[in-house]
């Protein structure tokens, strides 16, 4: 009885390993040595950029994420107001208190790019840290593979039976290799990505301080079942999530 259930384990390990999807993840961290983290009090939260890079070979699809800008930019949001008591501000709001400046250079007859200019000049007068984020993957990209054959090892249950020495018959199942010829069709292998870089920037010497790359995926074929219904959305939560661990912001007091 306890070979036979160790044997029905084998097999639905086996299973699994062929039908659960693949799943992988790449990241990197890092932060400056010299910079005093702890004296941060004004963060310039920056609206996140997004880019989509086309993967394998020109006839492989990517697709965007339906609405991954939206949901991208709201998970952001959460996880920087859970940082602590720091001041979460935005461009419009330095570019009001540049506006109010007296001291400032006059900023009527600038053009856009002068004013860009200008408010690089000041921004470190309003904050400390410049969080960024840049999206470069998020959505879904396939890649096509031809069909064909393979020879693989199987395990086959055969019953045996028998007259021992002493006359009593026996009888019991055993697992015996064989192999086989698999034909595997035509089809796609599919992929949820998900590619993210954070970075702090230091206003003053406009130096990055801190910065977190991490870019997953995972694959699944097209005609499998078990594929994970949360799609990019998921990984792109473990990577801000992962992040958010990492970023060397202290709760101030």
């Amino acid at each position: 009885m306890v070979r036979r259930l160790l044997n029905i384990l084998f097999l639905l390990i086996c299973y699994s390993i062929v039908t659960i999807s693949s799943v992988s993840a790449e990241s990197s961290n890092w932060k400056s040595p010299s910079y005093n983290f702890g004296n941060v009090k004004r963060i310039l939260l920056l609206e996140p950029t997004f880019s989509y890079t086309l993967k394998g070979d020109s006839n492989d699809k990517f697709d965007k994420y339906p609405y991954g800008q939206e949901k991208f930019i709201n998970s952001l949001n959460t996880r920087v107001k859970k940082l602590g008591k720091y001041y979460i501000l935005n461009l419009n709001y330095i570019d009001i208190q540049i506006q109010g400046d007296p001291n400032a250079p006059t900023i009527e007859d600038k053009n856009s790019l002068e004013f860009t200019t200008l408010r690089e000049q000041e921004l470190s007068k309003y904050v400390d840290l410049v969080l960024s984020a840049e999206v470069r993957n998020y959505g879904w990209y396939y890649e096509y593979y031809d069909a064909y054959d393979s020879t693989e090892t199987i395990k086959e249950r055969v019953e045996y039976g028998g007259i021992n020495a002493d006359g009593k018959e026996y009888r019991g199942w055993m697992e015996i290799p064989k192999e086989v010829v698999v034909h595997h069709p035509a089809g796609y292998q599919i992929y949820d990505d998900a590619n993210v870089v954070l970075s702090l920037t230091d206003p003053k010497t406009k130096q990055v301080v801190w910065s977190y790359t991490d870019s997953r995926y995972r694959s699944f074929f097209s005609w499998s079942s078990d594929r994970d219904s949360t799609g990019p959305d998921s990984m792109m939560n473990r990577i801000l999530d992962a992040a958010f661990t990492k970023i060397p912001l202290a709760n101030p007091k």
